[in-house]
């Protein structure tokens, strides 16, 4: 189940603080961050983009190379 949950953030939000806490408690889920976005923006300005995500999501089970992503170190 952790495997299909996403916990997205904004590297902009308030709440961004919190990504490493939810990590430690669903070790398997997924966590992408939007570079330079926050709470909801990016579904706002870009709802293509969003759209795209989710499609590409529904297709695939993942969301990589999409250009808002901020790229894991």
């Amino acid at each position: 189940m952790q495997r299909a949950t996403f916990f997205e953030f904004g590297s902009t939000e308030e709440h961004y603080k919190y990504r490493d806490a939810v990590k430690k408690a669903y070790p398997y889920g997924n966590f992408p961050v939007f570079e330079n976005c926050n709470h909801m923006q990016m579904q706002i300005l870009d709802p293509e983009g969003f759209a795209k995500m989710m499609d590409q999501f529904i297709r695939t089970g993942g969301i990589d190379n999409l250009y808002f992503r901020r790229k894991e170190k």
